[in-house]
């Protein structure tokens, strides 16, 4: 039972680098390849970046690139196409999440195979700390309250970033994702509802590290429409 971690960035140079180092003991402790996604970053800064994680690379720490950004979504779905896990998923670049809470996350998925995917979630339950500014809070909790009204999946954080999910599950559902950018991962999650498999929402610590690329007045309203727009779609 392999994984497949996928680290999508985007001129994340100054942040990749630190948690990359933070987890990459990950790969030699369990059976899982970590395969970093450079999502067409600008041309220096995407060699500051390969010169600064080189020394971690090996054939189960991948860098990979190309030269035109095609969103968050998309440079997730390139790792998947090139990655071997009987388990896929992905993990943010930017250290918000604990490198001891992802590998809680494959300790889970060792002892819990019947689940199909796991979600990470920010709530201050069982003792963990979520750390992250009011604005980006309430921004969060408008966006799962729309979603959980169109799509009446009961999760509390659709958007924490750290999934895990069954690759021979996302194959039933992938050829009807329409959105490779942010909500990538949200139609997924809406997907897999539909489908009637088995989510699992496991609380995490969290902390918002600065140097988001997120505008989240922007974002916020261009996910809504882009949900809007699955509806219709997805039925």
């Amino acid at each position: 039972m392999k994984i497949s971690l996928i680290i999508p960035c985007y001129n994340e140079s100054k942040r990749l680098p630190i948690f990359l180092d933070s987890i990459k003991s990950l790969v030699e402790k369990y059976p899982i390849e970590l395969i970093i996604v450079d999502d067409g970053s600008s041309t220096k800064d995407f060699e500051l970046l390969s010169q600064r994680i080189t020394p971690c690379l090996s054939n189960k720490i991948q860098l990979k690139h190309y030269e035109v950004n095609k969103g968050k979504g998309g440079a997730i779905q390139y790792g998947i196409e090139n990655s071997n896990g009987d388990y896929i998923g992905f993990v943010d670049a930017d250290g918000a999440i604990p490198p001891y809470e992802v590998e809680n996350f494959i300790q889970y998925i060792q002892k819990n195979q019947q689940d199909d995917m796991i979600i990470s979630s920010r709530i201050r339950i069982l003792g963990k700390t979520v750390s992250r500014s009011l604005k980006r809070h309430l921004s969060g909790r408008v966006f799962i309250t729309i979603l959980n009204l169109l799509f009446s999946i009961p999760v509390y954080d659709s958007q924490s970033g750290l999934k895990i999910f069954k690759r021979e599950k996302f194959n039933l559902i992938k050829d009807r994702i329409s959105d490779f950018r942010w909500l990538w991962d949200t139609q997924v999650l809406i997907l897999f509802h539909k489908s009637n498999f088995k989510i699992i929402e496991i609380p995490i610590d969290w902390s918002d590290i600065p140097g988001s690329k997120v505008n989240l007045i922007r974002d916020s309203v261009l996910m809504f429409v882009r949900l809007l727009k699955f509806k219709r779609i997805a039925g």
